[in-house]
Formats: C-alpha cells, structure tokens, sequence
C-alpha cells in the first residue's frame, strides 16, 4: 500500500497512521512508537507478530475456539492492571466485535481521547459505566467514564499470556 493509502484508511478508520502501518506488518512495535507519540502514554500497543510468531498466535485463537476476522495482538506496555497480574510484556488477544457486549468485570482495551485529537489506548476493567485500573501505582489510579465520544470501548481482552 502507498504511503496516501494508508493516510486514506488511517483517516477513514479513525486511527492514527502508525496503527494501520503496524496492523499492516509494515512497521515494527519501536516504529510505530515513533510515529504515534500518544502511545507513550498508553497501557497497551499494537503487536504485529513476525511471521514465525504468526502460526502460534493462530493457534492460540484456535485453541480457544475463537475464529472472529477481528482478532487484534497487543502488547502490554504499563501498570495499569498490574494487580490483577497484566504485566508489561504480556501479549493481549483482543476481539473488536465484541466491543458492544462487553459486561461488569470484562478486561477491556478503549481510546481515551485528548483536546487535540491525540488518544491514549488503554487497559482498563470495564465496570459500568467506568473503566478502573488496578495497580499499586497511585499515578495510574484512574477511573474514566465511558461516554462513547471521550472514552470508547474498542476491544474485549479474550486471552492474556507471557513467553519468557
């Protein structure tokens, strides 16, 4: 895809460039990081699995009996749910369809969105109608309302695991 290509679905989807690069395989996670600056500030970034990763993480969803076309990886990056034992590293499947039904107590990933259109991506448990973070980190003490205009739901956490 060219360069106004991706600009073209970044702008459509609502995302930033980096986040379509980086779904696209075209960029690395460090990439992407350059590119996205308010990924500095999220809990959570996009991980786009080289090709010998690839084959595992299928069979992942697989073995979980997951066959969604909307299965995202994403790579925990804070502490926000450290306490509930998300650790930075640890790979994240998220399934975007089911952003709508996610319930009380569902691990969720969502956007909070800034005055000047930058977003952080974030982890968050989902308990109506806020997101709450659990970390022993005063700073990532945060509790945001979901008003699906500021904070939006955008994935359901359906599998969380480490490899050394």
């Amino acid at each position: 895809m060219s360069h106004a290509q991706a600009r073209g679905f970044a702008k459509i989807l609502g995302v930033s460039l980096a986040d379509v690069l980086a779904h696209a395989g075209v960029l690395e996670d460090e990439e992407a990081q350059q590119l996205a600056p308010s990924y500095s500030e999220s809990d959570v970034a996009p991980y786009v699995p080289r090709p010998a990763e690839a084959a595992k993480f299928a069979a992942i969803a697989r073995a979980l009996g997951e066959n969604s076309a909307e299965l995202n990886l994403w790579r925990v990056k804070g502490l926000a749910l450290s306490l509930a034992g998300y650790l930075p590293g640890d790979f994240l499947l998220v399934d975007a369809t089911r952003s709508e039904l996610v319930r009380s107590g569902d691990v969720v990933i969502a956007h909070k969105y800034g005055r000047n259109g930058d977003y952080a991506t974030l982890l968050r448990r989902y308990e109506p109608p806020v997101l709450i973070s659990a970390s022993g980190d005063p700073t990532e003490q945060r509790v945001d309302v979901v008003d699906g205009r500021n904070v939006v739901i955008r994935g359901m956490v359906i599998a969380c695991w480490r490899w050394p």
